[in-house]
């Protein structure tokens, strides 16, 4: 199973900057891209919104930043549309997840 927070392997090797960034979420997550270099990814074993996380590029950490669903709202789900926005306090990328894509808020 893969782990819903991050890459394994940046936690077992040294990688610089540009090799994290290179390694998406749909390369080690099972991750789908949905525009605006946001990636999601549904746990099958999870229900509601729970089953949903999300990853960006933070660059103010140089890492794939990981963020949960499970407080929000599941408007639609295929496509998918989540409300309240989500917000990534590490870097302030906030957006939007309406008609499965990424939208900036």
């Amino acid at each position: 199973m893969t782990r819903p927070h991050g890459d394994p392997d940046e936690y077992r090797q040294e990688m610089t900057a540009d090799e994290r960034r290179a390694r998406t979420p749909d390369t080690w997550g099972d991750a789908t891209p949905i525009g605006g270099d946001v990636y999601m990814r549904r746990d099958p074993d999870e229900q509601g919104a729970a089953a949903y996380w999300f990853w960006h590029w933070c660059p103010t950490r140089e890492r794939w930043a990981a963020a949960g669903a499970g407080k929000h709202e599941i408007v639609a789900d295929d496509p998918l549309h989540l409300e309240p926005s989500l917000l990534w306090p590490c870097c302030g990328k906030h957006g939007f997840v309406r008609h499965g894509r990424w939208t900036e808020a």
